[in-house]
């Protein structure tokens, strides 16, 4: 049974230049509160898999920007969400939010009503890039966030960074962590993107993914990797997937319910969610969603291809007896050579009956997981 649930919560007040999402631009309440109405509809609505009041030990706010919802909205989604769930006593909430829009009175509210962990939508410690991204903070109001943040009483702090950006280099990546680290302590948790030009943004109308000279090469893409690999290690950062990093017990328990194959509820719209085996998507549509609240599509999934997958993208890897246990197959039958020539590169290790990604193997792990696959 699922005891994890996602909230989809998509106003913004632009948006960024690689964006893909589904979100809305707004800056009227009135549109936060319909939203929200829904939204509520939706939880009180939803049949629970008992028929009774579930434990969840995880909830994940995601946007879109959930640090524009007012804290009044706030408390009464979590009336709902009480009536149909008790949270454990270390389930971990946690709200996405952009820096600089942030105040210490909004942050204490946020910690009142069961939030503790924030994630900061950073995206890059250099101004001008920030620009470019058509991002609506600077890198100091990325440290005040952060002050307030711990002033407010938030522990478990993740910042989100991209890397291969317009007009970003190795050098002035590796520069620009390393000066910020150095001067933010606090911060427990780190997630790691490389930028992916998506047709339907205002990046993909004016950069050529493969070959622009606007941005980082390949090459320069994989030293940002590695670099950032060897920064985060100094500063006390665990790898445990190949996009994230945190200090010792800061890892994300969402993200691991997820590699994990594990079930979890979706609300809002746009939400997808895993449950009873079969996974299911809202409409991207407001207007659709705000009038049925609860209409979901079931997703067709290769349920073999995604625990894979998904087991080879964490660094504990994926456990070989258990997987071939649960869906009869043995996933590197006839791989031999491949796997021999991985080894060899020092991209895969072998490990208590688990086959895991090195570092250098994690920088490439889509090519290294389809060849196992395929």
């Amino acid at each position: 049974m699922p005891q994890f649930a996602y909230i989809h919560i998509p106003f913004c007040e632009r948006k960024c230049s690689y964006c893909d999402f589904a979100i809305w631009l707004t800056k009227e309440d009135s549109d936060l509160e319909l939203y929200t109405r829904a939204l509520i509809r939706e939880i009180e609505a939803r049949e629970l898999d008992t028929g009774s009041q579930q434990t969840l030990g995880g909830l994940f706010c995601g946007g879109g920007t959930p640090s524009l919802l007012p804290l009044a909205l706030w408390n009464q989604i979590f009336v709902a969400l009480r009536a149909r769930f008790c949270f454990a006593p270390d389930a971990e909430i946690s709200l996405e939010a952009n820096p600089g829009k942030l105040t210490i009175e909004y942050l204490q509210g946020l910690r009142k009503l069961g939030f503790n962990r924030l994630s900061l939508g950073a995206q890059s410690f250099n101004a001008e890039i920030l620009k470019v991204l058509n991002r609506t903070h600077t890198p100091a109001q990325i440290s005040e966030t952060l002050s307030l943040a711990h002033q407010a009483g938030f522990r478990d702090i993740s910042l989100d960074l991209i890397y291969g950006l317009p007009a970003q280099s190795p050098e002035s990546f590796g520069e620009e962590t390393r000066a910020f680290l150095e001067k933010h302590p606090e911060i427990t948790h780190l997630s790691l993107y490389n930028l992916t030009i998506e047709p339907n943004t205002a990046f993909g109308r004016v950069y050529r993914p493969q070959d622009d000279p606007s941005l980082p090469s390949e090459d320069q893409q994989v030293s940002m990797y590695e670099l950032a690999l060897t920064l985060f290690a100094e500063f006390g950062f665990e790898q445990y997937e190949v996009s994230n990093f945190c200090k010792p017990d800061f890892q994300s328990k969402h993200n691991q319910n997820y590699w994990r194959g594990g079930e979890y509820w979706g609300f809002g719209v746009s939400a997808h969610e895993y449950r009873a085996g079969q996974r299911w998507a809202h409409n991207r549509e407001m207007g659709e969603y705000i009038c049925n609240p609860l209409m979901l599509e079931a997703l067709e999934t290769d349920r073999k291809l995604e625990d894979f997958m998904l087991a080879l993208r964490t660094s504990e890897g994926l456990d070989l007896e258990a997987y071939e246990r649960k869906h009869g197959y043995d996933p590197l039958a006839g791989k031999a050579e491949f796997i021999n020539k991985l080894e060899a590169a020092g991209f895969i290790v072998f490990v208590g009956g688990r086959l895991a990604l090195t570092g250098s193997g994690h920088l490439r792990s889509n090519g290294i997981i389809g060849g196992l696959w395929g």
